[in-house]
């Protein structure tokens, strides 16, 4: 209906333009409107950002799960399944301490 409604002004438009003129004219228009590219909703960032966040959501697991496994490590004791972790993790304060 819109085209029908552009071709009818075009055709009863009084500018000097000839005929090929108007195709010419129209097929910019058209050309114009279907290479537009659409506009993604800004609603749509979760579909935006998928790529990026799985690494930032993998290492946040990671980081949490490996510190609650350290923390519900502390009060193991030897024969412990999270005493070996106990141990790893003394060493790596032991390891990184500034003095004695």
């Amino acid at each position: 209906m819109k085209k029908e409604r552009i071709e009818t002004i075009l055709e009863e438009a009084s500018a000097s333009l000839t005929r090929e003129q108007k195709k010419e004219l129209w097929g910019r228009i058209k050309a114009e409107t279907v290479l537009k590219e659409p506009v993604l909703s800004p609603y749509l960032f979760i579909r935006n950002h998928k790529k990026t966040m799985a690494p930032i959501i993998a290492a946040l697991v990671l980081v949490l799960g490996f510190g609650g496994t350290a923390i519900a490590a502390e009060n193991a004791r030897p024969g412990d399944l999270l005493f070996p972790i106990d141990q790893a993790v003394e060493d790596v304060r032991l390891a990184l301490a500034t003095s004695d």
